[in-house]
């Protein structure tokens, strides 16, 4: 069997070409890895990664979260030695 003259075990060996490095990458960014079937839907395959490549990743979304955490607990500790350090030279 063909489909415009490439046998159908060709045109499945090249879409797995495309979708496991697809699945990955999506995992590793934090999408689900079925959203690489997308790229088999005809235009929405070719929108597909410019809408990802130009939105906001939910692992950014994580790391942002966690930088504003630890920048938040870096300045509680930097304000709890500074009233430690306050009380220290009152005492003294």
């Amino acid at each position: 069997m063909t489909f415009l003259g490439v046998s159908i075990v060709k045109w499945i060996v090249i879409g797995a070409l495309y979708a496991i490095p697809g699945y990955i990458i999506l995992r590793k960014i934090g999408y689900s890895g079925w959203w690489v079937v997308t790229l088999f839907i005809p235009i929405v395959g070719l929108l597909m990664p410019w809408a990802l490549a130009l939105s906001k990743w939910p692992i950014e979304q994580d790391v942002e979260q966690a930088r504003n955490r630890a920048m938040a607990d870096g300045a509680l500790e930097r304000r709890r030695r500074e009233r430690e350090a306050n009380q220290a030279a009152s005492q003294g």
